[in-house]
């Protein structure tokens, strides 16, 4: 027979979006495309000590953050504190395993130059995107709130204001 449960199901949040799921991939994923660019622009081979770091990267940098909805100004800088803290943890690592000399150098520095403007370019152009598919006619849902005490006219006001995706507020019920 079923197992009774002895807590409840309680949903306090709202699942993810698929703009989320992307963000949250997109700074790995960018990541470890520009370490293998670099890396094939500069004529290096591909060794085991790369795909090393490689899954290294992705284990620091999953999930990114959605820098789709920040300011240009204040993602450029989170991104760049972000990824000098990802490369410290990664030269760290290697200097603790005396391993650093597996790695090709000169891609070392163009893969650590490029990566952050490459993911500021990514979520300035996905910005761009979102607004871009938030301004078509039909694009908006249309949206009802439960409840019209200081709480839902809270939730009507967020939802009023989103820029990226555009909801039609129909009404209180």
């Amino acid at each position: 027979m079923l197992e009774e449960r002895s807590h409840k199901t309680a949903f306090f949040s709202a699942p993810q979006s698929v703009t989320s799921l992307v963000a949250a991939c997109l700074e790995p994923t960018l990541s470890v495309l520009v370490f293998l660019v670099a890396t094939l622009a500069l004529d290096a081979p591909v060794r085991r000590s790369d795909l090393i770091l490689c899954v290294l990267v992705v284990a620091l940098t999953f999930p990114g953050r959605n820098y789709f909805k920040a300011k240009l100004l204040n993602s450029a800088t989170d991104i760049l504190r972000s990824w000098a803290v990802t490369l410290a943890i990664l030269w760290l690592c290697a200097y603790a395993t005396s391993s650093l000399h597996f790695l090709n150098q000169p891609v070392l520095l163009v893969w650590a130059l490029l990566t952050p403007v490459v993911v500021w370019l990514a979520a300035v152009g996905g910005r761009a995107y979102l607004r871009y598919r938030a301004a078509q006619p039909g694009a908006g849902q249309t949206a009802i709130v439960i409840g019209a005490g200081p709480l839902g006219v809270k939730v009507a006001r967020a939802l009023q204001e989103q820029r990226e995706e555009r909801h039609d507020f129909a009404g209180w019920f």
